[in-house]
């Protein structure tokens, strides 16, 4: 079984919640590192946003996403997302 983890300890779907950029400007941004500690593959990955302001940020960089992108057991790959809170009104 594959089994995915978001950085420390917190088990999938989702990233810590909620994740603390802070109170300065935009263009803040955390790379998160998914891990699976299974023993199986996974398989295809899709990372997005969803939420009340989703324009509000970007994913900068995506090593998880796309067709046929599995990660095999005891790997990782990383989403580097950038808070954009200048869009918001």
């Amino acid at each position: 079984m594959a089994i995915l983890e978001w950085q420390v300890g917190v088990a999938s779907p989702n990233p810590p919640n909620p994740d603390n950029y802070g109170t300065t400007g935009a263009n803040i941004s955390h790379t998160y590192t998914l891990r699976n500690i299974g023993d199986a593959t996974t398989s295809t990955i899709s990372v997005y946003l969803t939420g009340a302001e989703p324009a509000a940020w970007f994913i900068n960089t995506d090593n998880c996403s796309g067709a046929g992108n599995e990660l095999p057991s005891m790997s990782s790959c990383t989403v580097t997302i950038i808070f954009l809170g200048a869009f918001l009104a």
